[in-house]
């Protein structure tokens, strides 16, 4: 499972180990995942497997005094295929001959087949049929009884109305009343005695389904903590804990220990091999709505794989991560009594972040210590642009509503990396937030949020790609960028932008700026638009 690179160009090693947390990668992670890729593609029963989308592994080891490298696969591929030897294993084979997995697993398949058996029976589509059948004509009845009281009522209302009639025909009007209304009791009662006949049938039946699937949950949370115990994770001290130690104050998100990053570390540190660079890439076709690109790189997931990984990597020699941007003062665009508009750089937080990294509001503090500011809306930490912001919280309370209500009109100008099929139009793809990969979004026509974009390009360029203007009708997270990137929306990722676009770019930065507010002063009512420059 080792493997010598065919290619004689590695470029210089890195002096210390990347972070699997950022998708740049070390040049020689690159070469490795270029192998891998050609690889697969001389398998064509391999390539099938992972074409519908598979996030891959590389992790280029030192063994003695040869430099190679391991690959890896996150989760589960066909078994007809899965004992290819050029793939580390996983770090629990769940499907192994001593695995207790199969066995237990089939039990609550055989649980979920009892389900499906009553779900599927005669006898409960017939106490489906019969409870639903049986409370429709029962109101149809009563209802037509109903009906027919209140026009007979009406009938005897008129003769009462009339006058002059005799105590025979009196009496005979209130013993008639008198009938209907314990008839109408009569027939409420019996229609209700055989809605219940047949609700306790099916009653019945639905209790058997809640106590199956009772037994399921039960049998499903056991076997899943039966497994995490026998996931054992190794860090370069030479320490190990299993996945409930891990995720001590949570319980472990399904698929944990699955991925490809964990199991290549885990390989190199159980076979004597020391880690040099580590990359995770995607192969094949996005999956749902997510945003992926065949062969690009792709920071560590969130959910599963963050905890995991910050104990494994304990013991390694770790490059820092990248330095944010930094300054001292900022550009004012509009200031007046209540409101301030600055020219956000890029590389910097709207916001003070978890980090304690440095912000926009962090800076206008010192700028101005006379002043307070409150923050109205938000720019991405990689977008540059106008950013305006409050000057009392009341301030901040009608500007926001003022965004929520889209009375304030946004646009953008971003770079794209390619030039898109129409050269404007409106895009419309809800997004939500990728609860796995946070902060990426996805799309979601079931659960996500509604999101707008107008867009129309303004330039062309020799080198293929396109400036462009946006003007979002919505302020959903990263909804430019996701609109830009998605197969559904441009099929062309913004220049720079490394979540969902392209790792291996020349752009120092993403390439999307905020180049106008405009809106209604909430004091002065005078119409007020705020630019800031293009840079691009």
């Amino acid at each position: 499972m080792f493997h010598k690179f065919s290619s004689s160009n590695l470029f210089p090693l890195p002096q210390k180990f990347n972070t699997p947390f950022s998708s740049k990668v070390p040049e020689v992670v690159k070469v490795a995942a270029r192998e891998i890729l050609k690889y697969i593609e001389t398998i064509p029963r391999l390539h099938d497997a992972f074409l519908p989308g598979k996030m891959l592994g590389v992790l280029v080891v030192r063994k003695g005094e040869e430099i190679g490298y391991i690959a890896a696969y996150s989760g589960n591929i066909p078994d007809d295929i899965k004992q290819n030897s050029y793939f580390v294993p996983p770090v629990y084979d769940l499907r192994a001959a001593s695995s207790f997995f199969p066995e237990e697993e089939q039990k609550i398949v055989k649980i979920t087949d009892d389900i499906e058996y009553i779900l599927n029976s005669d006898d409960y589509k017939h106490a489906q049929t019969d409870y639903i059948n049986l409370s429709q004509k029962a109101s149809s009845v009563i209802a037509e009884f109903k009906q027919q009281m209140e026009l007979d009522k009406k009938r005897r209302d008129e003769i009462r109305e009339i006058g002059d009639i005799s105590a025979d025909v009196a009496a005979k009007l209130i013993k008639d009343s008198q009938f209907a209304k314990a008839e109408y009791k009569r027939l409420r009662k019996h229609w209700q005695q055989q809605i219940e006949n047949a609700e306790a049938c099916l009653c019945c039946l639905n209790h058997k389904i809640d106590v199956l699937r009772k037994k399921r949950a039960e049998n499903s949370a056991s076997l899943q903590k039966r497994l995490f115990e026998q996931f054992l994770f190794y860090n370069a001290l030479g320490e190990t804990r299993s996945l409930i130690e891990i995720f001590a104050d949570k319980q472990p998100p399904a698929g944990a220990g699955e991925c490809a990053a964990p199991r290549l570390l885990q390989y190199a540190y159980l076979n004597n091999l020391q880690p040099i660079g580590i990359g995770e890439f995607w192969y094949g076709n996005p999956l749902g709505g997510e945003v992926r690109l065949h062969g690009n790189f792709y920071e560590a997931c969130v959910a599963k794989c963050h905890p995991i990984l910050e104990f494994m990597l304990q013991g390694l020699d770790m490059a820092r991560d990248e330095k944010q941007n930094s300054a001292d003062s900022l550009k004012v665009i509009y200031e007046d009594d209540y409101i301030i508009a600055v020219d956000k750089p890029h590389g910097l937080l709207s916001v003070p972040g978890r980090n304690a990294k440095q912000s926009v509001v962090d800076i206008l503090k010192k700028q101005k210590p006379y002043c307070d500011f409150y923050t109205v809306h938000r720019l991405d930490e990689d977008t540059s642009g106008v950013l305006l912001l409050a000057k009392s919280p009341d301030m901040q309370t009608r500007l926001q509503k003022m965004f929520a209500c889209g009375n304030v009109k946004k646009k953008y100008v971003a770079k794209l990396s390619g030039i898109p099929k129409n050269k404007e139009g409106i895009i419309q793809l809800p997004i939500r937030s990728d609860y796995l990969h946070r902060p990426r979004q996805i799309v979601d026509f079931e659960k996500g949020k509604p999101a707008t974009t107008q867009y129309k390009i303004s330039k062309i360029f020799n080198d293929n790609t396109c400036e462009v203007e946006f003007l979002p009708y919505t302020g959903r997270t990263h909804q430019l960028r996701v609109h830009s990137a998605h197969p559904d929306g441009l099929s062309t990722p913004i220049f720079g932008d490394k979540l969902y676009g392209y790792s291996e770019t020349q752009s120092e930065r993403m390439m999307l700026h905020a180049i106008e507010l405009s809106f209604l002063h909430p004091i002065t009512q005078y119409p007020l638009t705020i630019i800031s420059d293009n840079p691009f």
